[in-house]
């Protein structure tokens, strides 16, 4: 079930650092393997002026070690925040918990979901990855939210696909206009009377 815009909300207030508030969009919005892929970025993987940013995956290294990924408008501001606070010289977008950030941000994460009450779902950073697998596939080619996400589209089928509410609620026609109001049970016409 994809999140709603409320819960969005709640998770967004309850992220008081801006490291984890970015920590969370990129991971969301982003597609990245946490924390393999998170913890490889750095400042020079970023190009601001034409919006992309370089992945680098360890878990790829072999067959496709680099892909490049929209900066999208979902996590750019967070970045941005980020590059204007780091300090001069600094190498790692994600500096801070290097040697135990699987530990360390799965525990925030929990913490930020919880102070949002929303209950944590499992295996928290795939799922994040799944979801924005299934926006983007509304949004792009099967073939470009692959290379995107660094894998094939039968790997992101059997791991990533997922259907949700809106999926459901647009085939009914609500989200298409073709019905005026939500969705409701039909009425029983009226018994007859036997007389």
């Amino acid at each position: 079930m994809k999140p709603t815009l409320a819960q969005k909300q709640r998770v967004s207030s309850c992220c008081t650092l801006p490291l984890l508030f970015a920590l969370i969009a990129i991971a969301r919005f982003g597609c990245l393997r946490m924390p393999s892929e998170l913890l490889q970025l750095q400042w020079n993987h970023i190009d601001w002026e034409n919006g992309r940013l370089t992945i680098h995956s360890p878990k790829t290294e072999t067959t496709k070690p680099v892909r490049v990924i929209p900066l999208f408008p979902e996590f750019r501001p967070a970045l941005e925040v980020l590059f204007a606070d780091a300090p001069a010289g600094s190498q790692y977008v994600f500096d801070r918990y290097r040697s135990t950030a699987a530990k360390v941000y799965r525990a925030a994460m929990l913490r930020i979901l919880t102070a949002a009450g929303i209950e944590p779902w499992p295996k928290l950073w795939m799922n994040l990855r799944a979801s924005c697998r299934t926006d983007q596939l509304e949004r792009f080619p099967d073939h470009v939210v692959n290379y995107w996400l660094g894998h094939t589209g039968t790997v992101g089928a059997k791991h990533c696909d997922r259907v949700h509410d809106g999926h459901y609620t647009e085939a009914c026609g609500v989200a298409c206009g073709v019905a005026d109001s939500p969705l409701t049970a039909p009425s029983r016409p009226p018994e007859e009377s036997k007389h």
